[in-house]
């Protein structure tokens, strides 16, 4: 989710280095502000994200998500199937918790 927080030392590592990465914060999360006018759901985050991929021309690309962005990367690959070379996950909250919490509505995703 705060991927310019988190993942700055993942990105730079030597077997990285003839890689592009990109590092995204979702709206609202890490050094992002979250408009007044969106709906902070799994979707919403897939939508806008999808439209960046095609405005930056990504043909194929390999997604990773943490946290939330792991429920988010599902949603986003469903939108962009033929780009997608392949998902990794990490603690991605996808197992059902306790009523009210939010992993149990991003599992319930």
């Amino acid at each position: 989710m705060w991927g310019s927080f988190d993942y700055p030392e993942v990105a730079t590592q030597e077997a990285l280095k003839n890689h592009r990465c990109i590092l995204v914060d979702l709206l609202g999360a890490g050094y992002s502000d979250k408009p007044n006018d969106f709906t902070c759901t799994v979707d919403s985050h897939a939508e806008y994200l999808a439209e960046f991929v095609s405005s930056i021309g990504l043909e194929s690309f390999i997604l990773f998500g943490h946290s939330l962005g792991g429920a988010v990367a599902i949603s986003l690959a469903t939108k962009c199937r033929d780009r997608i070379d392949r998902i990794i996950l990490s603690e991605a909250n996808l197992d059902k918790s306790s009523e009210g919490s939010t992993s149990k509505y991003i599992a319930e995703y």
